[in-house]
């Protein structure tokens, strides 16, 4: 908290976050052979705007031993017609198969059923470019964002979530997972910590 808030300028979460500095666990490489199946989940927004929520896409693997590696994410921000693109390239990148690597080509790609989520939903089943699929929801309250992260701790605790350490966007990622409280997002973005509370759910 003193780091990111005083020295970065970047405030996290303060007393009762749910999710501790001590339970993220990075990988550095991985070996293809140990991912099971590879998947996609999304959080899109329709706007480029600045004070609007940016458009996040990640994907997964699920590993022999359970667990859940975050192997890529796209982060930014797009209108509808270039999210439409940017989303297909995306999926486009990994939907590849390689007969040295049958298990890496992602299953789906998991996407909320509404806003824009909705729109790219019915434009993908449409022209068939992406494999999606409705994001399974585990019955919490009115879908509530912060009771489905919550459902991610005993993992992130066991050390069953792993985030890269390299990437290129590992600072985001972890200021905003660290910035989930009962109090809202101290980074007031919550698109990463929707995307691990997808994810855990799908597998």
């Amino acid at each position: 908290y003193t780091f990111y808030s005083q020295y970065q300028g970047k405030p996290v979460s303060k007393g009762r976050s749910a999710l501790q500095a001590d339970h993220l666990t990075y990988y550095g490489e991985y070996n293809h052979k140990d991912i099971r199946y590879t998947f996609m989940t999304g959080d899109t927004a329709s706007t480029k705007q600045t004070y609007s929520d940016p458009s996040v896409i990640c994907w997964w693997g699920v590993t022999k031993s359970n667990q859940l590696m975050l192997l890529d994410i796209m982060i930014g921000k797009w209108e509808v017609p270039e999210l439409i693109v940017a989303v297909r390239d995306f999926w486009k990148k990994y939907k590849v198969f390689n007969r040295a690597q049958p298990t890496m080509s992602p299953r789906a790609m998991y996407l909320e059923d509404k806003s824009s989520g909705l729109f790219l939903n019915q434009q993908f089943i449409k022209d068939g470019s992406v494999t999606v699929k409705p994001v399974p929801r585990d019955g919490t309250a009115a879908n509530d964002k912060f009771s489905r992260f919550l459902n991610t701790i005993p993992y992130f605790e066991a050390g069953r979530i792993l985030l890269p350490r390299n990437h290129e966007h590992r600072e985001y990622i972890v200021r905003e997972l660290l910035g989930q409280s009962e109090y809202g997002s101290a980074t007031g973005h919550d698109d990463v910590a929707d995307n691990v509370s997808d994810a855990v759910a799908v597998a």
